[in-house]
């Protein structure tokens, strides 16, 4: 080992008996206390707070400055949301919620989704449609393969509603005409978009550099294609549906149409050319005279949706400990479409108006926007996209990514609402599971836009192909950075110890596998972020805007799981750009997803929603926060030396309150990369002990500017995480208290100024993560137990969806069974059999199990006398197979996934009777 790189490696903790659950106990520590720190909170009485632990660092670190003789040696770890009373997720966690108000919208005619009938059929990127002036029939256009793969009647799609409709894809409802379970994009297919014409939709796409315009329709007992070919073609072929029955309805400008084997070839085909052809299931021909006048109309750009929603704002109230104020544009949770606002994107207009996304696929545009708030009014702009997050406008036009595509969209006679959905690109993979949402969207000064899906980190060029730029982030829900550089944020779970901000290097691995192994070393991320803090990180929006304050350059991070928000700050100076967090006061009515500066007021707005595991009050917000003018003290800027930090102030400070140790309190602790569902705290001084290490500040100096300090702590090494709380004073005799957050991996060289210590040589200059191999919580064996001459066999199947696929299974009192667990999802699982009426036993002790440094070595499985049995956690595409004897009373035993967040949803019984 080097004196000039000394690597800090986290070990591994499991397997050792001697580690300690070093937790913060609310029964000992008031700092763990729910009922204290609420008063600066004005939503700590909503239901959903009611058990919310608030500011545990800083109560901590306020605590121990105040009773400094009582501090331990390793200071109590954060014990968990709630304090750790209700499991990992808290007392609302809503891993098992259940809302079908999605199927009760109007979404329209066009609604894309992962359109699924049945076992073999599953649409990627399918694009649903209902057809007809009376919606006779529906219909699935596949962009991928050109062609319509499911048409039906008697109603359209429909979703479950566990957790809100998205994580179980949009299922064929009704009575199918048709299916294709398979098809192919033909050669030198392109697909371009689709047009809206009020209820018309035209589908535009390219076979062999021939651009054609492709319309469904429906009348009664009638699917109803028209193909308008612009260029002119020897020959082109398109796929039908060879199950049904075809006519061909009109044609103009070709040689001749054959029909023949699930194809119709059109030859000689003519610029300008047209051929309408009817599908239909019985002998008779359907009339065909009435959709032929239809599709002969002219195509006018109608106006959708004519509805304008006027929904006033509510200005908020200031605080005396911040220079920002809250205010709340209301959202029209009431709307005539019965839409669920949970609003996932915005972006503004160069006049001012807002572009607001819906999870459920909308985007609306919010006018009136003004200091008053009072003439807000709220108007749909778009529909049919597959749970959007992420919207971008510029110079080059308004850019939407849903699930499967980035959009361009077009409004060609400017009456506020799209009419031509352009496919920018599409060339990044569908998936048809849960945990497959499709997070961004960022735009670099090269003209790339950045967003992940999945494990992987992608980016669109200018050219329009999509290229992996890095992988291994989980469910990287937060996007953001600069003109330069691009920031993802992963939340916690597997190989992903808590929250983190990453900036994204071409070709580097951040830590969990993707679906077909790939991995690497482990690169450190810009900053990790406590779970007391943020327990899932939004996004990241760069303040741009001159008039919100003393911030402009720096970054705001935005919490979905806490509906807060908090200064992001950069260090660039060392090895690797490092990070830090300020917490920022305020808070949302939902858990806060993107922001953006208004191009005029200059002011932050940021939208957000509710969802699993996060402390909404309602189900979206969008809000304005307004900067008053007033003094900010808050730390604006940072740097990291081998002896301490350097901090940069928004104002001058107070020479005497600067130099006060009394006024300091610095812990530090690390994580564990591994692969159980995220890490514990653990110290940085004694590596198998969960828990916080104090550190020493021996002094602290007021830089020349009179605005900077430096902390000098010389006993500081690389940590992944450093909690720094201060009480100072500011130079107008303001007293104020702020916090820094840092990950200070990779410092710099020694600070000097005089009276510091001199430099040490031995110190280290970096941390290295490593990827421990200690911890297996996935079982490489296939089969436990005892095996039985004669035994039964039995299967059950981990689905997507956090589904058992079978529900129930059937035994004979003390029957022998080789019970299989399949897990065909893209997560891990388990599957545990428990005593009768005891599942919220076991499921509730699973949950708290995540502060146990051997749960992944446990398996997830509770050391309780309710489980009788447990097929260990398997991963993805592999199987287990146990060997055991059913229980000897008849009853209803449960049996559960125990895997962190699953056993509210993945249940079944085994009836023994």
């Amino acid at each position: 080992m080097t004196k000039s790189l000394l690597f800090l490696t986290i070990f591994a903790m499991l397997g050792s008996a001697s580690a300690q659950k070093n937790l913060a106990n609310p029964e000992v520590h008031p700092f763990a206390d729910p009922a204290g720190g609420r008063g600066a909170y004005r939503l700590s009485d909503e239901t959903v707070n009611e058990a919310r632990l608030y500011d545990f660092y800083q109560r901590q670190a306020d605590f121990y400055l105040s009773n400094s003789p009582e501090m331990p040696a390793i200071l109590p770890a954060y014990p968990g949301l709630d304090s750790g009373l209700h499991g990992h997720w808290g007392k609302h966690n809503q891993n098992n919620h259940v809302d079908d108000r999605w199927n009760d919208a109007e979404m329209g005619e066009v609604v894309t989704q992962v359109f699924r009938h049945g076992k073999e059929l599953s649409v990627l990127k399918g694009i649903c449609l209902r057809l007809g002036e009376e919606r006779e029939l529906s219909a699935c256009f596949d962009p991928e393969s050109l062609s319509y793969r499911a048409i039906w009647e008697g109603g359209f799609i429909r979703f479950e509603g566990f957790r809100w409709g998205t994580s179980r894809n949009a299922r064929l409802d009704g009575k199918p005409w048709f299916t294709a379970k398979a098809a192919e994009m033909p050669k030198d297919g392109v697909y371009h978009g689709f047009h809206r014409f009020g209820k018309r939709v035209v589908f535009e796409y390219q076979i062999g550099g021939i651009t054609i315009q492709d319309e469904p329709w429906a009348t009664p007992g009638a699917f109803i294609r028209c193909l308008d070919m612009k260029e002119a073609a020897d020959e082109l072929a398109f796929e039908i549906p060879a199950d049904l029955k075809t006519s061909i309805v009109e044609q103009v400008g070709v040689g001749s149409v054959k029909l023949e084997g699930g194809k119709m070839i059109v030859a000689d085909v003519k610029a300008g050319a047209r051929v309408v052809i009817s599908h239909f299931q019985d002998e008779q021909i359907p009339e065909s005279e009435t959709a032929l006048a239809h599709l002969n109309a002219e195509r006018k750009l109608v106006k959708r949706w004519n509805d304008t929603l006027t929904v006033p704002g509510t200005l908020g109230e200031a605080q005396s400990n911040s220079a920002y104020i809250v205010d709340t544009l209301n959202v029209p949770y009431d709307n005539p479409y019965q839409v669920v606002m949970q609003l996932s994107g915005i972006a503004f207009l160069e006049n001012g108006d807002a572009l607001v996304s819906t999870l459920q696929g909308d985007i609306w545009r919010v006018s009136g926007i003004d200091d008053s708030l009072k003439n807000v009014t709220w108007n749909r702009f778009a529909t049919g996209f597959n749970q959007p997050v992420g919207i971008h406008v510029d110079e080059d036009g308004i850019f939407v990514l849903d699930r499967g595509q980035i959009y361009r969209l077009h409004d060609q006679n400017d009456d506020g609402e799209v009419d031509f959905y352009e496919n920018y690109a599409n060339d990044f993979g569908g998936y048809d599971r849960s945990h497959t949402h499709t997070f961004g969207l960022h735009r670099t000064a090269d003209g790339s836009f950045h967003f992940t899906q999945r494990e992987s980190i992608l980016r669109t060029g200018p050219d329009r192909k999509t290229v992996l730029q890095g992988w291994g982030v989980r469910n990287c829900m937060g996007i953001g950075g600069s003109s330069d550089y691009f920031w993802v944020a992963p939340q916690e779970g597997t190989w992903t110890p808590t929250s983190a901000i990453i900036e994204v290097n071409n070709g580097e691995f951040y830590g969990l596998p993707t679906k077909d192994g790939k991995s690497g070393t482990i690169a450190a991320p810009l900053c990790f972020i406590p779970r007391g803090i943020d327990n899932s990180t939004g996004g990241m929006v760069e303040v741009t805007s001159e008039k919100w304050g003393p911030f402009q350059g720096r970054h705001i991070g935005l919490s979905y799981g806490s509906g807060i928000h908090y200064l992001i700050l950069r260090d660039e100076k060392g090895s690797r750009p490092q990070g830090a967090v300020v917490p920022l006061e305020g808070e949302f009515l939902s858990g806060s997803m993107r922001g953006a500066f208004h191009p005029s007021d200059g002011q932050l707005y940021l939208v957000g929603l509710d969802g699993r595991g996060d402390y909404s009050v309602q189900d979206g917000c969008l809000h304005r926060v307004r900067y008053t003018g007033a003094s900010v003290y808050k730390p604006s800027g940072f740097q990291v030396h081998r002896n301490g930090l350097r901090i940069d102030f928004t104002t001058k400070l107070d020479a005497n309150s600067v130099a006060n140790l009394s006024r300091y309190f610095a812990q530090a602790w690390n994580y564990e990369y591994a692969k159980r569902y995220g890490s514990p705290e653990f110290s940085s001084k004694q590596p198998r002990e969960l828990g916080h290490d104090p550190i020493p500040v021996r002094s602290v100096t007021l830089l020349d500017s009179g605005d900077s300090i430096f902390v000098e702590m010389p006993e500081l090494e690389p940590v992944m995480q450093l909690h720094l709380r201060m009480h100072l004073t500011a130079a107008n005799g303001h007293d104020f208290k702020t916090d820094l957050f840092a990950s200070p991996m990779f410092p710099s060289d020694d600070f000097e100024h005089e009276g510091l210590l001199p430099p040490r040589t031995e110190k280290a200059t970096a941390i290295a993560l490593r990827v421990l191999q200690s911890e297996e919580t996935a079982d490489k064996s296939t089969e436990s137990g005892e095996v039985t001459e004669g035994e039964r066999a039995v299967t059950v199947d981990a689905i997507g969806g956090l589904q058992f696929a079978q529900k129930t299974l059937e035994a004979k009192p003390g029957e022998a069974l080789a019970l299989k667990l399949r897990n065909t999802d893209v997560m891990p699982h388990n599957l545990v059999l428990v005593k009768p009426g005891t599942a919220k036993v076991v499921g509730d002790a699973s949950f708290k199990m995540l502060n146990d440094p051997e749960a992944g070595k446990k398996h997830y499985v509770p050391d309780l006398s309710e489980v009788l049995a447990f097929v260990p956690v398997i991963n993805p595409a592999t199987e287990h197979t146990l060997h055991f004897r059913a229980p000897t009373e008849p009853g209803e035993y449960p049996y559960i996934c125990t895997f962190p967040g699953h056993w509210m949803a993945m249940r079944g019984i085994l009836h023994v009777k």
